[in-house]
């Protein structure tokens, strides 16, 4: 807890709010005591706007930050400033990362029903064609694909494709590169058969992202993912996809600077797992290949604290090993197997303390790929 007293809250508050942020942040505090319940006369729009600030800061992706709890905890401190005046524009954007944040902890419902409220919000300040009522309706469309609704996701990635005309030139690229990402991924997991027609569409917004943007290469990484997972959806065309997962693990992508791009590392080594033990099955010189890349799923799923993808990388080891001529394999199935159970132990444990989630417990594989994000499974 912040030692700051109540009277040094009140007046760096009203001098400047982010440097209060700043010291809590930078120190890792949550946020005083006496600011939980702001009383009426700091119940003012930049309370409200820095804890929407603070919150967004706490659960950047880029510095690996990740502070889940003190960005729930500034976001319900910042809705109740705002509640004491019709302050909607910062209730949408507070609505908006709580939702973001709740998806981000796979907290699926609740992440639903924050969007929900928050477009409804923009869609009535800001009308239907706004970057920002869109960019929240792609945050939903993106909760709704993480449940498996990809139907209803594609439905929602539509209604912004065609607001995108009405978007600056800037606001243009943004949209369009996200949406080209999000699309193709819906595509490759509903196995609808426009595979041919999506991936010419992923390859020429890939090739259009233009150099020296800050994003263009995780951009172009995660569209040339999903072209090897639209390979996979399209008759499983085994070394179409593993040129395409090789290519994100060449020197021409960054490998992290965000928590999604590591796990797109770990997905990458887990798919060329799966690819070369299907190819094996023809080719036995395939299964040290195979061996290898699932090893190095498995270490990084433990350097970047991914349970989810830990467990689907451990199962698809066992089922190697089951398959494999023992000369090729180090450690029994048997061994395998214990390591996947507790992991699927753990998660089982932590899914009780997500109410309302929709999660069949039936296999273990649907219990991992709930704790892995979406964009990356």
């Amino acid at each position: 807890m912040a030692t700051l007293t109540r009277s040094n809250d009140m007046a760096i508050l009203r001098e400047d709010t982010l440097l209060l942020g700043a010291i809590c942040l930078l120190r890792h505090d949550r946020i005083p005591t006496d600011l939980l319940y702001p009383p009426k006369e700091l119940a003012l729009p930049n309370i409200a706007n820095f804890c929407y600030d603070a919150a967004s800061y706490l659960s950047e992706d880029g510095d690996f930050i990740r502070d889940f709890d003190g960005a729930i905890e500034l976001i319900n401190i910042g809705l109740r400033a705002a509640a004491y005046g019709k302050h909607d524009i910062f209730v949408a954007h507070l609505l908006n990362t709580r939702g973001v944040v709740k998806e981000l902890t796979y907290q699926y419902q609740k992440a639903e029903q924050a969007l929900e409220k928050s477009v409804t919000i923009w869609m009535r300040i800001l009308g239907h064609l706004h970057l920002q009522s869109n960019v929240t309706l792609m945050n939903l469309a993106s909760v709704r694909a993480a449940q498996g609704d990809y139907v209803q996701a594609l439905q929602l990635y539509k209604h912004v494709d065609l607001a995108i005309a009405w978007f600056t030139d800037h606001e243009k690229q943004f949209a369009l590169f996200r949406l080209a990402v999000n699309v193709g991924r819906c595509f490759a997991a509903i196995c609808c058969g426009r595979y041919a027609g999506v991936c010419k569409d992923l390859l020429r917004i890939r090739d259009g992202i233009p150099h020296g943007w800050r994003e263009s290469e995780p951009y172009r990484r995660k569209i040339e993912y999903w072209i090897g997972n639209l390979s996979l959806a399209d008759g499983n065309k085994l070394e179409k996809a593993e040129t395409s997962y090789r290519l994100c693990l060449t020197t021409r992508y960054p490998h992290e600077g965000t928590k999604e791009n590591a796990l797109l590392t770990v997905a990458c080594y887990y798919k060329l797992a799966a690819v070369e033990f299907e190819l094996s099955r023809g080719d036995p010189y395939r299964y040290p290949a195979a061996l290898q890349h699932v090893n190095m799923a498995i270490n990084l799923a433990k350097k970047y604290k991914s349970q989810g993808y830990l467990g689907r990388a451990l199962l698809l080891k066992e089922e190697i090993a089951r398959s494999t001529p023992s000369t090729y394999f180090e450690e029994p199935p048997e061994n395998i197997r214990s390591k996947v159970d507790a992991v699927e132990a753990d998660l089982k444990q932590r899914l009780q303390k997500l109410p309302n989630e929709r999660v069949v417990l039936g296999t273990p594989l649907e219990i991992f790929c709930h704790f892995i994000p979406w964009q990356v499974r």
